[in-house]
C-alpha cells in the first residue's frame, strides 16, 4: 500500500467501450438495482465497493471523485484495513500526475502489475513501501469523468490478469452510470427545496421542516423557536437602485444569516425579502439572543451603493405560543409586523407579558391563539423585480388600521388583530402588482388565509359597462370543476354576481338553491351551497365583483363579509391602478404602431404599398378577423376591393373582381368623414354577391379621402359574431385612416410629379431626335433590347425601370456635342473623338436637376465603360461598372453594328453576334453577352435595322 499509483513491469490499457467478458448475473443484478435505486451518492459508492469485492478479489479499493473545474481527483471512499485514514488525508491528485491522475486525464483504463516499480508511482505519506499491483479505471458517464476506481493487491507477484481487468472495466461503466444517477437525483432534490438566488432553503422546505420540528417538540416535550424577519424598506431599494442591487442585498443578508446561526438551525428564504430561521431545541430567550446578533450583524454591513440596511425580526416559540406550523408562523409574523410598526430595526417577541420593553430594540407582544384563518399572505418572487410606483390611494387606511390594531390588541382581540394585519399585508401586496389577472390570482390564492371557502371568483367589469369577465377563479372540489371562463362570463344584472354589480351592494345567499338571484351554472350539478358576493368599487363606480362559495347552508358570517368588503376595497384600488397602467401601456404601444406606420408610409411610392402597410397595422391595435381597402373608381363611382388581408384567403378573394355600384354603397355609408360601425343586423342585408362573411359580423368602416377627389374606406371585420368594436377602436381606425389618406395624397402627387419629370425628359429626347435621326431610332430599339436582357438576368421591377430610362437617355449628352461631329460621314479625328467622349458626362449633368432621374445618372455616366477598364469617361472595369450600364453597352454595340451609319453599311446580325462573343471578357461583360446571345438565338431580340 506504499503507492497511490503504480505501473509496472507490465502495463496494459484497454480502449473502447466494450473490452469483452461478461458480468456474473448476481453482480449485474446488483448494478441494475443501483441504477434505479433512490440512494444517495455515498450509499451508491458503498454498494459499488461491495459488489466489486465479489467480482475482482483485491486487498484495497479506493474511489476518487473528479473535480473538473480544478482538475483534481479526490479520494472519497477507501476500503483498506490499515491505511484508509492516510489515503483520505492525502488530498486531491491533479489530472495527469501519477497513475491515477494519468488514467483520469487520458480516460484510459490501466492495468499496472508491480506498480511499485513504475516511474509514475507516487508514494502516499504514512504508508509502507511494499510491492503491489493495481487497476486504475476511469468512471465515465455521458462522456463526463465522474472519477477513477482503483483496486490494489499487495505482495510481490500478486498480479491482476487481463480477464479481471476487463471485468473491472465492464463493472466501472455501469457503476459510473449509477453514481451519475445518484448525483442527478441529489441535485434535483436540492433544487426542489433550495432558493436559487440565496442558496437558502425555500418556502416549501420551510413549512415541511417546521411541521417536523413542531411534531418532534410536542412528542418530546421540547421546544422549537422561530424567527421571521424582513428587510426594512426593501421596495425603496429596488425602485431606487434596481433589482440587481436588490439581489445583492438579499444574498448579503442570506450570507450573514448563515454565519450567525448555529449549524443545526434551518435558515430559509420564504418570500421576496422575508427570511425565517427554525431553531430546534431553542427557547424564546435563546432565539431572542440570536435575533439580536442577526439584527446587529445586518445593520453593521455597508452594502455597495445602498449603504446600511436593517431588518425587523419577530420571535415565537413552539409549542409555548402555538402548536401548529401555521399558528406559530402567524405569531412570529405578527411580532415582526409590530416591530415594523414601532419604528423598524427591532427584534420583537410574541410573549405572555404585557407590552413590556426589555431593551431599546427588543419589544414584547401579548400572547394570542390564532385559528386557521390567521396566516399572513406571503410574498412571491425574489422581491427584487421593478414595480412601478403607485399613487397611494389607500394611504389613509394604513394609519387608521394601525390604530385599530392597537385598540384590538389592548382588548385582547388577537384573532381579529391578526386578520386585519394579514389583510393589510395582502392589500400592500396587491398594490405592488401591475396586471389585473395577477391581482385576481393573488386574491383567489391568498384569500383562503382570511376566509375558508371552496370556490372563489373574481370578475372585472369590461369597458362596455355590461359584461362581467372572470379574470381569476379557483374551485378546489369536484363540484366546481366545470367552471370555465366561458360559462362564468355574464352580464350586469344576471345572477347573484350581476345583481351585486348592478346594485353596488353586497349580497349573501345562505342557500343558493333558494335565492332569487343565484342561477345554476350550465354543466354543474345541484348542490347545497352558500354564496357571498361583494362589489369592488373605486369611488362610487363598480369595477368588479368578488364571489365566494362554500358547500353547505349558511357557511359565511358578518365577519367574513366585512373582511371580504375590506379586501375588495383594496383590490379595487389595485385594479384601477393596474387598469390605468395598462391603458398607458396600450396607448404607448398604439402610438408607437401609428408612428411606425407613419414612418413606413413616407417611403411608400404606390397605392398598393400604402394600403398594404395600413391594413397590416390594424390588427396590431385592435382585435379583428380580416381587413380590406375599398377604393372608389373615379370613372364609374363604384367601389372595388383594392387590397385585403385575412387568415382565410377566400374570405375576401371572391370580392376582388367585383365592383359595388354607387347606389348599393350609399345604402351602407353612414359617413364619409368619421369611422362608424355597421351592426351585424345591417350587414346581413348586404346583397349576397357582395358579402363574403360566413356569418353576420359587425363591420368597422373608416372612410378615406385624399386630394383632389380620392375616396375609399377601410373595412374591418369583428373577431367574433358576439364581439364588436369599442369607441377606442373607432379612434384608432380614424388615426390609421387619416395617416393613410395623407400617404395616398402624397402618392398621387408623386405620380403627378413623376409624369412631369417624364414629360421633361421626353422634351429633352425630342430635342436630341431633332438633332440626330439615328439617335431617335437607336435609343428606342436599345431600350427594348436592354429590357429583354434585364428580365432574363432577373432584375427586379424598380431596376428594370432604371435600365429602361438609362437605355433611352444613355446618349442624351450628345445634345451638347456639335452637330458637325455627330453627323460627320467619316471617321472622327482624335480631337473630335475626345469631344464625342464627353457626351456621357454631359448626359449625367443634364439629368442632375431632375430628382426622379437620380438613379439613372450612374447608368448614363458609365454606359461606355469597358469590362477591361479601357472605356470612358472614368476607365473603370469589371463589376465596378453598374450592371445596367453593362447591359446597355452590349445592346448599344449590337445595334450600332447592325444599323447603317453615315460612314459604313450595317453588318449582318450573325457577324455582329460573332464579334460580341469575341469581345466578351475584354470589351463586354461575358455574362451579359451570354444572356444576349441566348435571347437572340431564341428570337427574343426584336430589331429591324434601318
Amino acid at each position: 500500500m506504499g503507492y497511490m499509483d503504480e505501473a509496472p513491469t507490465e502495463t496494459f490499457d484497454v480502449g473502447g467501450p466494450n473490452p469483452g467478458g461478461a458480468l456474473p448475473e448476481a453482480v449485474l443484478s446488483d448494478i441494475t438495482h443501483l441504477l434505479v435505486s433512490e440512494g444517495s451518492p455515498a450509499k451508491v459508492l458503498e454498494a459499488v465497493a461491495e459488489a466489486l469485492a465479489e467480482l475482482v478479489p483485491h486487498d484495497t479499493l479506493t474511489l476518487y471523485e473528479a473535480d473538473p473545474p480544478l482538475r483534481l481527483l479526490r479520494p472519497v471512499l477507501v476500503r483498506d484495513a490499515d491505511y484508509a485514514e492516510e489515503v483520505l488525508a492525502m488530498g486531491g491528485i491533479p489530472y495527469g500526475i501519477g497513475i491515477v491522475g494519468t488514467a483520469g486525464d487520458t480516460r484510459t483504463p490501466l492495468l499496472v502489475n508491480d506498480a511499485h516499480l513504475d516511474a509514475r508511482a507516487i508514494r502516499i505519506p504514512g504508508t509502507p513501501d511494499d510491492p503491489e499491483s493495481m487497476l486504475a479505471v476511469p468512471l465515465l458517464a455521458r462522456d463526463d469523468l465522474k472519477g477513477v476506481l482503483c483496486l490494489y493487491r499487495h505482495g510481490d507477484g500478486n498480479h491482476f490478469n487481463v480477464r479481471e481487468f476487463k471485468l473491472a472495466i465492464l463493472f466501472s461503466e455501469l457503476a459510473a452510470l449509477a453514481i451519475d444517477n445518484a448525483e442527478i437525483r441529489t441535485r434535483l432534490e436540492a433544487e426542489v427545496v433550495t432558493d436559487h438566488l440565496t442558496a437558502l432553503f425555500n418556502h416549501r422546505f420551510f413549512h415541511e421542516r417546521l411541521g417536523e420540528e413542531l411534531r418532534r417538540a410536542n412528542r418530546l416535550h421540547a421546544s422549537v423557536s422561530l424567527l421571521i424577519y424582513d428587510i426594512d424598506d426593501f421596495k425603496r431599494v429596488n425602485d431606487t437602485y434596481g433589482h440587481l442591487v436588490g439581489d445583492q442585498i438579499l444574498q448579503g443578508v442570506a450570507s450573514i444569516s448563515r454565519e450567525t446561526c448555529r449549524l443545526e438551525d434551518i435558515v430559509c428564504r420564504i418570500g421576496g425579502e422575508e427570511f425565517a430561521v427554525i431553531l430546534p431545541g431553542a427557547t424564546v430567550e435563546e432565539a431572542l439572543s440570536l435575533a439580536e446578533r442577526l439584527r446587529i450583524g445586518v445593520a453593521s454591513i455597508a452594502f455597495p451603493m445602498v449603504g446600511q440596511v436593517t431588518v425587523s425580526i419577530g420571535v415565537a416559540e413552539g409549542p409555548l405560543h402555538a402548536s401548529s406550523p401555521r399558528e406559530l408562523t402567524s405569531c412570529a409574523d405578527l411580532a415582526m409586523l409590530e416591530a415594523k410598526a414601532l419604528g423598524k430595526d427591532l427584534s420583537r417577541v410574541y410573549s405572555e407579558n404585557q407590552m413590556n420593553q426589555t431593551e431599546p430594540n427588543v419589544r414584547l407582544l401579548p400572547t394570542a391563539r390564532f385559528g386557521t384563518r390567521a396566516r399572513k399572505a406571503r410574498k412571491d418572487g425574489n422581491g427584487s423585480g421593478y414595480q412601478k410606483p403607485r399613487a397611494k390611494a389607500n394611504a389613509g387606511v394604513s394609519n387608521g388600521l394601525q390604530a385599530r390594531l392597537a385598540a384590538l390588541a389592548a382588548r385582547g382581540e388577537a384573532r381579529a388583530t391578526a386578520q386585519l394585519k394579514m389583510l393589510q399585508s395582502l392589500s400592500a401586496k396587491l398594490n405592488r402588482l401591475n396586471d389585473v389577472r395577477q391581482i385576481g390570482e393573488v386574491i383567489t390564492a391568498e384569500l383562503r388565509s382570511l376566509i375558508d371557502y371552496n370556490s372563489c371568483r373574481v370578475f372585472l367589469l369590461q369597458p362596455d359597462g355590461e359584461t362581467l369577465l372572470p379574470i381569476a377563479f379557483r374551485g378546489e372540489l369536484g363540484e366546481y370543476k366545470e367552471e370555465t371562463i366561458d360559462v362564468l362570463t355574464l352580464k350586469v344584472g344576471e345572477g347573484l354576481t350581476g345583481h351585486v354589480a348592478e346594485t353596488g351592494e353586497h349580497w349573501y345567499a345562505p342557500d343558493a338553491n333558494d335565492d332569487p338571484y343565484a342561477i345554476q351554472i350550465p354543466g354543474t350539478s345541484v348542490i347545497d351551497e352558500s354564496m357571498l358576493g361583494v362589489p369592488m368599487k373605486y369611488g362610487e363606480r363598480v369595477t368588479g365583483v368578488v364571489v365566494l362559495s362554500k358547500l353547505g347552508i349558511d357557511q359565511f358570517d358578518n365577519e367574513d363579509r366585512r373582511l371580504l368588503e375590506a379586501l375588495a376595497a383594496s383590490a379595487a384600488v389595485a385594479m384601477e391602478n393596474a387598469r390605468l397602467l395598462q391603458v398607458e401601456h396600450e396607448a404607448a404601444v398604439q402610438s408607437q404602431e401609428l408612428l411606425k406606420l407613419s414612418e413606413a408610409l413616407t417611403r411608400a411610392i404606390d397605392t398598393d404599398a400604402v394600403l398594404d402597410l395600413a391594413l397590416a397595422s390594424i390588427p396590431t391595435v385592435m382585435a379583428c378577423e380580416a381587413t380590406g381597402a375599398w377604393i372608389r373608381d373615379p370613372d364609374t363611382g363604384g367601389f372595388r376591393l383594392n387590397r385585403y388581408q385575412a387568415a382565410d384567403e377566400a374570405y375576401f378573394g371572391m370580392l376582388a373582381y367585383l365592383e359595388v355600384d354607387p347606389d348599393t354603397a350609399a345604402q351602407f355609408t353612414r359617413s364619409v368623414e368619421e369611422p362608424f360601425v355597421l351592426p351585424k343586423e345591417v350587414v346581413a342585408a348586404v346583397p349576397p354577391q357582395f358579402n363574403a362573411l360566413k356569418e353576420p359580423r359587425d363591420l368597422l368602416v373608416a372612410p378615406l379621402r385624399w386630394e383632389p377627389d380620392g375616396q375609399g374606406a377601410f373595412v374591418v371585420v369583428a373577431p367574433g359574431a358576439d364581439l364588436s368594436f369599442s369607441p377606442k377602436d373607432l379612434q384608432l381606425a380614424r388615426g390609421i385612416a387619416d395617416i393613410a389618406s395623407l400617404a395616398l395624397g402624397n402618392v398621387r402627387r408623386f405620380l403627378e410629379l413623376e409624369r412631369t419629370y417624364v414629360s421633361t425628359v421626353e422634351a429633352l429626347a425630342g430635342a436630341l431626335e431633332a438633332k440626330d435621326q439615328y439617335t431617335e431610332d437607336h435609343c428606342r430599339a436599345l431600350a427594348e433590347m436592354s429590357l429583354a436582357v434585364g428580365v432574363e438576368i432577373g432584375l427586379p421591377s424598380d431596376r428594370l425601370q432604371i435600365l429602361e430610362l438609362g437605355a433611352l437617355f444613355h446618349d442624351i449628352g450628345k445634345i451638347g456635342i456639335p452637330s458637325e461631329i455627330i453627323r460627320k460621314p467619316g471617321p472622327l479625328t482624335a480631337a473630335e473623338r475626345r469631344e464625342m467622349n464627353r457626351h456621357p458626362e454631359i448626359g449625367a449633368q443634364i439629368l442632375a436637376p431632375v430628382p426622379f432621374l437620380q438613379p439613372v445618372r450612374p447608368v448614363v455616366y458609365a454606359s461606355h465603360e469597358r469590362w477591361d477598364g479601357k472605356g470612358y469617361p472614368e476607365g473603370i472595369g469589371g463589376e465596378d461598372i453598374p450592371l445596367e450600364s453593362r447591359i446597355v453597352f452590349v445592346c448599344d454595340a449590337y445595334h450600332a453594328m447592325t444599323t447603317d451609319r453615315p460612314y459604313r453599311a450595317a453588318l449582318p446580325e450573325r457577324e455582329a453576334i460573332r464579334r460580341l462573343k469575341l469581345a466578351a471578357g475584354t470589351q463586354f461583360d461575358p455574362h451579359v453577352v451570354t444572356m444576349f446571345v441566348r435571347l437572340h438565338r431564341e428570337g427574343k431580340i426584336h430589331f429591324h435595322s434601318s
